[in-house]
């Protein structure tokens, strides 16, 4: 993410029902760390991402295929038909 091409974003502030804006929400002054941060994404674009990257870590990628049933062992899933 960090060396992505999406926008960074450092706080948050709401808006409620009347309009009314919330304090700025500051992510560093929470939790203190160099990831005190999000990021503006496209959905689609970030979930590419992040299926490239399991691909390039070794997970065996399927694309284009139909998930009907995921079987489960326990809480782990162990196969998709």
């Amino acid at each position: 993410m960090q060396k992505s091409h999406f926008v960074k974003k450092y706080s948050v502030q709401f808006i409620n029902q009347r309009g009314s804006l919330s304090e700025p929400f500051y992510f560093v002054d929470h939790k203190p760390h160099e990831s005190s941060q999000t990021w503006q994404v496209r959905r689609s674009e970030f979930d590419h991402m992040n299926l490239m990257n399991a691909k390039e870590h070794g997970v065996k990628v399927h694309e284009g295929a139909r998930v009907l049933e995921v079987l489960f062992e326990g809480k782990k899933a162990v196969a998709c038909a």
